[in-house]
């Protein structure tokens, strides 16, 4: 689990059996007025929000005025489940599942071998390399979805959404103000669903190998 108020992660894979968790901290200002950024730093490494139960990681919300990069490198199967207020993160390379859910943040995720799950109110989603089904919705932002050797199911309120495929397997795209591309797998039979209210729609299947 992770849990994260502002800054970035970024996940990778390490060896098996062994997480290390790496950090960058920043201090910012907030609408308070200038703080004792560097005193506050200071705090946070000597007491850093990280606890570990079993394969349970939690990087709680950082104190208000303080922004991070964590690096979290972990087993290869390992499964991903991230709630985040603001902040972006970057997952490659995990066995997976990955479930992120965040209100403000982009969120990219490659090399995942399991389902892929990701819902933001603003940010952008992109993905690649996805060997299972995956599910992304955004209330304002882009979809990017390539290489997805699964089930596709995408909506955004308002941005556009490119989507493709490797193994043809349902696609749901929906989209009420943007463009919606797709690129099918080539050579098979499609089941196929895509809508939207003020945009253009492009389907193109790629060659057969």
């Amino acid at each position: 689990d992770l849990n994260l108020d502002a800054g970035a992660v970024r996940v990778v894979p390490g060896e098996p059996g062994k997480v290390e968790v790496r950090g960058i901290l920043r201090g910012r200002t907030t609408f308070l007025g200038l703080r004792d950024i560097e005193g506050r730093i200071d705090a946070m490494a000597a007491n850093p929000p990280v606890q570990q139960d079993g394969n349970t990681i939690r990087i709680a919300k950082f104190l208000d005025g303080m922004s991070v990069l964590v690096e979290l490198t972990v087993p290869p199967a390992t499964s991903i489940r991230a709630q985040s207020d603001s902040a972006d993160l970057h997952v490659r390379g995990i066995a997976g599942p990955v479930e992120v859910e965040t209100d403000h943040g982009h969120v990219e995720a490659t090399g995942i071998e399991g389902e892929v799950r990701i819902e933001t109110d603003h940010g952008r989603i992109e993905i690649r390399g996805i060997r299972g089904s995956v599910s992304l919705q955004s209330d304002s932002g882009s979809i990017e979805a390539a290489e997805i050797g699964g089930r596709i199911d995408a909506r955004t309120d308002s941005g556009w959404m490119v989507l493709s495929q490797t193994t043809a397997a349902p696609i749901r795209a929906e989209s009420d103000s943007g463009d919606i591309t797709i690129r099918l797998a080539g050579g098979s039979g499609y089941d196929l669903s895509a809508e939207t209210d003020h945009g253009s729609i492009l389907i193109a299947a790629l060659d057969p190998a």
